[in-house]
């Protein structure tokens, strides 16, 4: 049976992330018989929520459920936008981003794609100041793309 255990900077420690998340983190890390198998959530990056996720092979079934979660636990704390840098080398990424309501903006300035969720802020409000972007954006002709944040 898998257990649930709240994401914590360990778990990426022992993941191997090669990046430990600065700041606020929320979200959840999955074991199989004692093993990490997955890991999801949301982290705060210079005043921006950025979304982690990773698997080692095919993620159970809860883990959408499990994501709807700490979207929904997100929102009701006042977060208004989550950024993610699609893994490319995730087969079924873009799909899964999509079909979670993630919109395609840009790219990074090594071309990995950029997508946003957008949990409700009305659009003549961002909370730290900006419209629709941050200077560590970058807009050019296929849209605003971020430098940093984690990968899905």
């Amino acid at each position: 049976m898998d257990e649930i255990e709240l994401l914590e900077r360990r778990h990426f420690e022992e993941w191997q992330a090669g990046f430990d998340p600065p700041g606020l983190m929320m979200g959840y890390a999955i074991r199989r018989d004692g093993k990490l198998i997955c890991l999801g959530g949301i982290w705060l990056w210079e005043e921006m929520f950025w979304a982690t996720f990773a698997s080692r092979g095919s993620p159970p079934h809860r883990v959408h459920r499990l994501a709807f979660k700490v979207v929904e636990a997100a929102r009701q704390a006042g977060v208004q936008t989550i950024w993610a840098e699609e893994d490319t080398s995730i087969p079924n990424a873009a799909k899964w981003l999509e079909r979670f309501g993630f919109q395609r903006v840009g790219e990074t300035e090594d071309l990995k794609p950029v997508w946003r969720l957008d949990l409700g802020r009305p659009s003549y409000y961002d909370p730290d100041g900006r419209r629709d972007g941050d200077e560590r954006l970058r807009q050019g002709a296929r849209g605003a793309g971020g430098s940093e944040g984690g990968e899905v």
